[in-house]
């Protein structure tokens, strides 16, 4: 899977999961058993920030469900 997030203003702009308006709990759950998909969530903007763009988008995905 790939997405643009949305910034809280709904601008258009690169965030880290969870930080943005794209609800990815809802979308993991329309894409039924999670066993059968692999999802790549990333900021392609990451830069030197990188390293925490990893642990946001990380605790984001563990914490959520679907």
């Amino acid at each position: 899977m790939l997405t643009r997030s949305f910034g809280a203003n709904h601008t258009p702009t690169f965030t880290d999961p969870g930080t943005g308006v794209i609800d990815f709990a809802r979308i993991f759950r329309a894409a039924g058993d999670p066993r059968e998909h692999e999802y790549i969530v990333e900021r392609d903007d990451a830069g030197a920030a990188a390293l925490n763009t990893a642990k946001v988008g990380f605790d984001y995905l563990d914490r959520i469900r679907f």
